[in-house]
């Protein structure tokens, strides 16, 4: 499989609530860097996505691939949904956000994937103003540093 294909299945399947899937694209020490302060690994990721899943029941990537080598697949994501389910973010001591039904639209933030023998390695996202987690959570109207 190309690795561009691995991607977008992987991308589907996180969409689609489909984590046993997911779980068997990544290999067992995949890295994911750039979300927080220290890296995470595949289990801490996917658990981000089943909290932003369970609070935004339509979350979408709309992903699209740029580049694409042998070993490394670049993407655009443009994170979308609505908070219409109330959500327990991966964030000690922030509790339950009950929903808000607000509609979640992130600025376009760029990703590299490396995949080596079918399976994900490491995702590298780079931060943008009003991205990732904490940007997320502003447009539903949570400040996560009030919180710190």
């Amino acid at each position: 499989m190309k690795p561009s294909e691995i991607v977008n299945e992987f991308m589907t399947a996180i969409e689609k609530n489909d984590f046993k899937k997911a779980e068997s694209l990544v290999s067992n020490d995949m890295v994911v860097e750039g979300i927080t302060p220290t890296p995470l690994n595949s289990t801490e990721f996917l658990g981000t996505h089943r909290a932003l899943n369970s609070g935004l029941p339509d979350f979408r990537f709309n992903h699209k691939i740029i580049k694409e080598t042998p070993d490394n697949v670049d993407i655009t994501v443009r994170l979308t949904g609505t908070h219409s389910k109330d959500m327990m973010p991966p964030i000690p001591g922030l509790g339950t956000i009950r929903a808000t039904n607000k509609q979640v639209k992130m600025p376009e933030e760029k990703i590299g994937i490396k995949v080596k023998n079918n399976k994900i390695t490491k995702v590298n996202l780079q931060s943008v103003p009003g991205g990732g987690l904490p940007g997320l959570l502003k447009q539903i109207g949570v400040d996560i540093h009030a919180h710190a």
